[in-house]
């Protein structure tokens, strides 16, 4: 088994570079993605022929199948960019899906994927908490102008008193303490996100939108707001990115542009992935 040492040295090695990248252009690079798919495939096909065991590349091409599936289910949600969805395919076909796996919680890229939701959160809370560190006079301007604008804040007396009138009834007809507890909980996350959509949007205008020449657009970029072009027609961006046909159309009219910066996830995999390395495959653990 000592092929594992390899797999998991390419996979640390390729996630940490592509992490380097991605925190400084904002971009995965498709190089380090294709690299680690290649590797993927070609491995599972030098392990069944040495092994003679055809399942080593049939776990490769399951895993590639699996993370490609649910990469692109999150990439046409509008909660990845391409080159995310990239990685995780690339650590498919690295990692591997055995079938003797299949509907038994022991395998290390089930771990890993579930890990990755978590550690995907968390480094999003992170980022959010650093943008609004590092441009907190900018982002403090914007908060204070989109709350003065917004209505359901202003509005939050009101919501206040439903609250109030929800929970004396509850409590005057004696209903269960634990639909108290939950009315509780379900109203004061309902309050707070009104605050924190409010919040997210400061953060976007404040420290998620620079404007860049057309010439540096890459696939998956998104355009803020929509662009009249020369012929009086309308553009905006698709949900899951610019194209190759949206970047040509827009150097035809544009020489600047305005995009929104997403969060660099690739090092949140990173993190997800030596984490696995070193606890194991753990999700069998909590069935």
């Amino acid at each position: 088994m000592d092929y594992i040492y390899v797999v998991h040295g390419v996979a640390i090695v390729g996630l940490f570079l592509g992490s380097l990248v991605d925190l400084k252009k904002r971009e995965v690079p498709d190089t380090v993605n294709y690299i680690l798919l290649a590797i993927g495939l070609l491995f599972g096909v030098i392990l069944s022929v040495i092994y003679g065991d055809v399942n080593f590349i049939i776990a490769s091409v399951l895993g590639y199948v699996v993370c490609n599936v649910l990469g692109l289910l999150l990439f046409y949600l509008g909660q990845w960019g391409g080159g995310d969805t990239k990685a995780l395919r690339g650590i498919g076909a690295l990692v591997g899906l055995p079938l003797l796996t299949i509907g038994v919680v022991d395998s290390f890229l089930l771990s890993f994927v579930v890990t990755l939701l978590f550690s995907g959160a968390l480094w999003g809370i992170f980022w959010v908490i650093y943008l609004m560190l590092k441009h907190k006079k900018a982002f403090l301007k914007e908060y204070l102008i989109l709350r003065k604008d917004d209505f359901f804040v202003n509005k939050k007396y009101y919501f206040l008193l439903v609250f109030f009138i929800f929970i004396s009834l509850s409590f005057i007809f004696g209903l269960n303490p634990f639909f108290n507890l939950v009315l509780i909980i379900v109203f004061a996350f309902t309050y707070f996100m009104l605050f924190f959509r409010i919040v997210a949007k400061a953060i976007e205008n404040s420290a998620m939108v620079v404007n860049i020449p057309v010439s540096k657009l890459v696939e998956g970029d998104w355009i803020v707001g929509e662009l009249k072009l020369k012929n009086g027609s309308i553009f905006e961006s698709p949900k899951t990115g610019l194209e190759e046909k949206d970047i040509i159309l827009l150097k035809k009219n544009f020489t600047h542009v305005s995009v929104r910066e997403g969060v660099p996830f690739i090092p949140s995999f990173f993190i997800a992935y030596v984490f696995c390395v070193f606890v194991g495959p753990w999700v069998g653990f909590i069935f």
